[in-house]
């Protein structure tokens, strides 16, 4: 009988000075984790490649020179550390669950995009802990559905945080594609696919139905607030799309364009699905893109550093009570932000302005100023 991994030394005790990653291993958290888990793979310095390698590096700022030799061994240490805050915060009890259930991620069947999806949570609720005097995990605060966590914070006010991330495929390298970072009505759609197709372009749509089921998938689990004692606050963790660098302003501007952004819209969302009472429920709505050193130091407050375009790593919608947003997230709304309309990420650069032509011609109109 093969003998499970609390059975054996924890590879790392000797550096492990926070203690909750050797406490997870040798009190059987992670007996069932498969051999290829990240990490896994990680506490045995094993690992080679991983989900959305190339995303993290494009939008890292290097401070630090990571590399294959020490990103491992400092990603473990810093993790640990924020599992060990966890721990203190909600309890060891809802830890231990959330270790068993969520981060082994599929445990034999395992699936590092769902694991991945389990860090984003690690990273965004350890920075509202950062921030709060008290919270619980997974309250029961709508029935049967529940956000991943409330604080209660330094500054009074009651906070409710959902996390999502959307499973992109995976790739490696650099992905030639155009994509139109705006709603488009249908025959808008057909010209901008067909013109693509005609001339061997890799054109996509703008996923605007994952923004949709994750806008009404957290209000399910929110309670009605009044936006200035107690908020609700959903995050988006977009780091994994095509787009190597701000790949989050495709969310942005979808969720917050001037001319149809679903939420700076009602009558749009609307009427692509999106439910009455996410208008009603949702204080504001982050979108960004996640490091590698964010990654490494399993911090949050990487995403504020400035990219190529001078530019943070996220944006924030804010839906009400703008002005309380900046103290209560650390986010400014909006800021000096553009909504682009198209990424064209081709080496051909010749079609560039039929396709702006095409977009321009059929944005999808709001009824709400007719």
């Amino acid at each position: 009988m093969a003998k499970m991994r609390s059975d054996t030394t924890f590879p790392l005790s000797g550096v492990d000075l926070a203690g909750a990653l050797t406490k997870a291993w040798t009190e059987g958290w992670m007996d069932e984790f498969s051999d290829d888990h990240f990490l896994i793979k990680v506490i045995e310095g094993r690992l080679e490649k991983h989900q959305g390698f190339y995303q993290f590096a494009a939008n890292d700022v290097p401070i630090y020179k990571i590399n294959a030799e020490n990103f491992q061994e400092n990603f473990c240490i810093n993790f640990s550390q924020k599992v060990a805050c966890l721990i203190d915060f909600f309890g060891e009890k809802s830890i231990k669950s959330f270790f068993t259930d969520q981060l082994s991620a599929g445990k034999e069947n395992y699936d590092e995009a769902h694991f991945f999806r389990a860090l984003s949570e690690i990273s965004v609720l350890c920075f509202w802990r950062g921030r709060s005097k008290s919270g619980k995990y997974e309250p029961k605060t709508n029935g049967m559905k529940n956000p991943e966590a409330r604080f209660y914070c330094n500054n009074g006010i009651v906070a409710d945080i959902e996390v999502k991330t959307p499973g992109f495929r995976d790739f490696d390298g650099i992905q030639e594609i155009v994509l139109p970072l705006v709603l488009l009505d249908n025959k808008g759609r057909d010209e901008f696919a067909l013109f693509c197709s005609s001339h061997n372009l890799n054109g996509i749509m703008p996923r605007v139905g994952k923004l949709k089921d994750f806008l009404n998938s957290a209000a399910e689990k929110f309670e009605t607030v009044d936006h200035c004692n107690h908020m609700n606050f959903l995050y988006i963790n977009w780091t994994f799309s095509e787009v190597l660098e701000s790949g989050f302003e495709e969310a942005f501007s979808l969720l917050a364009h001037p001319i149809n952004g679903i939420l700076t819209h009602k009558d749009i969302g609307l009427s692509l699905g999106v439910n009455e009472e996410v208008y009603e429920k949702i204080t504001a709505v982050i979108v960004y893109t996640e490091s590698l050193s964010g990654l490494m130091f399993s911090d949050f407050r990487w995403v504020w550093t400035r990219g190529s375009d001078g530019m943070p790593h996220f944006g924030i919608v804010g839906m009400h009570n703008d002005e309380a947003l900046l103290e209560a997230t650390g986010m400014n709304p909006y800021g000096e932000q553009l909504t682009p309309i198209m990424l064209y990420l081709a080496k051909d650069i010749m079609h560039y302005d039929k396709l702006i032509q095409i977009i321009g011609n059929h944005l999808l109109k709001s009824k709400e100023k007719e």
